[in-house]
């Protein structure tokens, strides 16, 4: 069996590789692909992790379908809603949508919520 965070690094890896063509050779980017690929895979690792973790404490499928499902459609999708009730500004586009920090940011910290947690329990249950 392969441990949690070896599974997770490994699925989060193979799907962000499976979107960098995307990131690269079409429009489907902020503009700075660099910044948009960086942000990207900490998004999907973040995502990844938090999935796993739902799914493992389920234990069932659903929760990683949700959580995609509710993401394409709070974030990705052409009329998304969290981009259409954001104040637009110069620096907007660093911040916020797939390629933003913002994003990165919380889903990186629902990972590391989820694995505070699951170490916790892992710590008490020795």
């Amino acid at each position: 069996m392969v441990p949690f965070k070896t599974a997770s690094v490994i699925i989060g890896s193979v799907w962000f590789l499976y979107h960098a063509p995307v990131i690269l050779f079409s429009n489907y980017n902020k503009g700075n692909i660099p910044y948009s690929l960086l942000c990207f895979f900490l998004i999907v690792m973040g995502f990844t992790i938090t999935a796993n973790y739902l799914c493992l404490k389920a234990p069932s499928f659903w929760p990683a379908v949700l959580i995609h499902a509710s993401h394409n459609v709070f974030v990705q999708s052409v009329q998304s809603i969290f981009d259409s009730i954001t104040v637009t500004g110069k620096y907007t586009n660093y911040f916020t949508s797939e390629f933003g920090i913002g994003l990165a940011v919380a889903y990186i910290g629902a990972a590391i919520a989820g694995l505070l947690i699951l170490h916790m329990k892992e710590y008490y249950h020795k």
